[in-house]
């Protein structure tokens, strides 16, 4: 599945690289925009599995790989109880940005 056509998506890449390099800028000089690339192409997949398959959503997962590395949600026990919920995706979103 693909979350958004290619034209929306080089947009939300260039926008969501952007912002990961103001707001981890020690992290994205490591990657370059390259790996920052990368991350969002897997968070895309990762989110769009538990159904947080928007902008905010995406770029919430990216973050928190950054913070808490890769397969955070199966090792963080708050963020396998936050995605398990029965809840609308910009809920869970807001709840996992706790975490931030």
């Amino acid at each position: 599945m693909q979350t958004f056509g290619p034209g929306v998506q080089n947009e939300f890449e260039r926008r969501a690289v952007t912002y990961l390099t103001k707001t981890y800028p020690d992290y994205a000089q490591r990657q370059g925009e390259a790996g920052l690339r990368m991350l969002l192409k897997e968070s895309t997949t990762q989110a769009e599995a538990v159904k947080l398959n928007t902008e905010n959503g995406i770029v919430t997962w990216s973050e928190l790989v950054i913070r808490y590395g890769d397969g955070f949600d199966k090792r963080e026990p708050w963020a396998g109880y936050i995605l398990g919920l029965d809840a609308p995706a910009g809920d869970r979103v807001n709840r996992l940005r706790e975490y931030l």
